[in-house]
């Protein structure tokens, strides 16, 4: 899954093994994915320059499963 090698040879050097093996099998669970691109309170923002891209992931305060989350990736090169 592109998205998920994106992340790990972005956050690899900053991460524990064990915690970034754990990460990548509970987080990118094709159910898990689905759950969130649906949740109405989340909202997906992608930037695309040249050959480098980006994604800015935000959910509204007060939504049932959370306070509030903006994760921003900004991946150096895409292939």
């Amino acid at each position: 899954m592109p998205s998920c090698e994106t992340f790990k040879t972005t956050f690899d050097e900053y991460t524990a093994p064990d915690d970034m093996a754990k990460f990548l099998q509970e987080d990118y669970e094709t159910d898990k994915l689905l759950a969130e691109i649906n949740n109405l309170n989340s909202h997906f923002f992608f930037l695309m320059v040249a050959r480098s891209g980006g994604l800015l992931k935000s959910k509204r305060r007060g939504c049932a499963n959370r306070t509030g989350q903006t994760d921003f990736i900004l991946a150096k090169k895409l292939d």
